[in-house]
């Protein structure tokens, strides 16, 4: 009996990661790309216009990002097979992890393509606004909490320089000495 109980335990782990591989959603194509056209057209306030050059840009680059990182992941997948097998030879690892890097060097490229264009039609602000939420997205940003937005920054700082010269004017030293000098001479 406990025999039986054991082996049914073990048909039950065993049979796990198939069940968990077949129960992952599968992506919709162009989800995610339209998913990130809707959220630069949200937090970049773009025009009919942007938002039409957003689209071709996106579909220009969809394709072939599509194609590089299928490489990427197949370049991957190919050296994390080699290096488990102690039979394969450090010329071999070293040649594999040469075109993962490759693959990966080209997805790169193929985003930065992307980002270059898209950033040719935004505005100054929109730019440094799309540059951090692009860095977001690729973990750049630093801090736990990922650090400022550059554009509510710069607000920031125009609104403290703004302050700063209120008070300044409200205590100048010679104004201040003023009246202090006027309220002793009693006038």
């Amino acid at each position: 009996m406990k025999m039986i109980h054991t082996l049914a335990m073990l048909g039950i782990v065993l049979a796990l990661p198939a069940t968990a591989q077949n129960a992952a959603p599968s992506r919709q194509p162009g989800s995610s790309c339209e998913k990130f056209q809707e959220r630069m057209a949200q937090k970049l306030k773009l025009t009919d216009a942007q938002k039409a050059g957003l689209k071709g840009i996106t579909a220009r680059h969809q394709a072939s990002l599509a194609a590089k990182g299928k490489a990427a992941k197949d370049a991957r997948r190919a050296f994390q097979e080699a290096i488990q097998k102690p039979e394969t030879g450090l010329d071999t690892l070293k040649g594999l992890n040469r075109a993962m890097a490759d693959a990966h060097m080209e997805v790169m490229l193929e985003r930065r393509a992307m980002r270059q264009e898209i950033r040719a039609i935004l505005t100054p602000d929109q730019g440094e606004k799309a540059a951090w939420m692009m860095g977001r997205r690729e973990g750049k940003r630093m801090g736990p909490g990922g650090g400022p937005d550059p554009v509510a920054l710069k607000t920031l700082a125009d609104e403290v320089k703004t302050l700063r010269a209120i008070v300044d004017e409200i205590y100048k030293p010679e104004s201040v000495q003023s009246k202090f000098a006027r309220k002793i001479n009693g006038s």
